[in-house]
């Protein structure tokens, strides 16, 4: 309320919970994202490689 105000149901009334296709979607992206944030060295590694001639190329 400090921030929005009052709840406007007649702009935002139609809008639904997240259905299960929706939540399919987020659910793997989520546990990906804490994956990442937790663990973070095996998309490190794939991206090596490419970052290091990238560091090369820019220290030109």
């Amino acid at each position: 309320n400090v921030f929005l105000g009052e709840f406007d149901s007649a702009r935002w009334g139609g809008l639904t919970d997240i259905n299960a296709r929706e939540l399919a979607t987020v659910i793997p992206l989520g546990i990906l994202t804490l994956f990442v944030g937790i663990y973070p060295k095996p998309l490190e590694m794939l991206m090596s490689a490419t970052l290091q001639n990238l560091v090369n190329l820019m220290a030109r």
